[in-house]
C-alpha cells in the first residue's frame, strides 16, 4: 500500500512540476509515469530483459517526439536520458552473464525514465494509447506469464535470448 502511495504521489508532483497545462493532461502524465516503472518490474525475469525494453521503450519515444517534435522541444530531457542509456550499455554484459543483477529497483528506475520521455516527448493522444497499452499489458501478465509467452513466439525468444550466454536444455 505504502508503494501505490508514495509512487503515485511522487507521478502527481513530478507531472505537476513538468508544468502540465491541464488537469486531463496533468492526470493522464501522472497515470503514465506511476505505472511505467512497474511495468519495466514485470519484465525483470530474466537477464537483460528490462534493460531490451528500456531501450526500445526509449525509442519509441524517441521516434514519436521526433515524428511530433515534441523531442526538438525538449533536447534537454533527452540529455538527461544519456547517463541512463550509457549505464544500461556499460550493465548489460554483467547482467547478462548473471554475474550482477537489476533487479527491482534499477527496474522501476528504468521504467521511470521510459515514462518521463513519454511524458515530456509524446503528445497527449499518445501518452493515452500508450497509458492504455501498459495497463492491458498488466491484466495480460495478471493472468498469463509473460515469460511463456515470449517462448511461444520464436522471433521474441531469440530477442530475449540476445547478448546472454547460451543455456543448456
Amino acid at each position: 500500500m505504502r508503494k501505490v502511495w508514495g509512487g503515485g504521489s511522487t507521478a502527481v508532483v513530478i507531472a505537476w512540476g513538468l508544468g502540465v497545462s491541464d488537469v486531463w493532461s496533468g492526470m493522464l502524465a501522472a497515470c503514465l509515469l506511476a505505472i511505467s516503472p512497474n511495468l519495466l518490474n514485470l519484465f525483470d525475469l530474466r537477464p537483460v530483459r528490462a534493460i531490451k525494453v528500456y531501450w526500445l521503450l526509449l525509442s519509441l519515444a524517441m521516434v514519436i517526439g521526433c515524428c511530433t517534435g515534441g523531442v526538438s522541444s525538449s533536447y534537454v530531457h533527452v540529455l538527461w536520458q544519456l547517463p541512463v542509456l550509457v549505464a544500461t550499455c556499460l550493465f548489460f554484459r554483467h547482467d547478462a552473464g548473471g554475474r550482477i543483477m537489476l533487479g527491482d529497483t534499477g527496474a522501476n528506475a528504468l521504467g521511470f525514465c521510459a515514462g518521463y520521455m513519454f511524458v515530456v516527448s509524446a503528445p497527449v493522444g499518445a501518452q493515452a494509447l500508450l497509458l492504455l497499452v501498459f495497463i492491458l499489458l498488466h491484466i495480460v501478465a495478471e493472468f498469463f506469464s509473460i515469460s511463456s509467452l515470449i517462448e511461444k513466439h520464436g522471433w521474441l525468444e531469440r530477442i530475449d535470448r540476445w547478448g546472454r550466454p547460451a543455456e543448456p536444455k
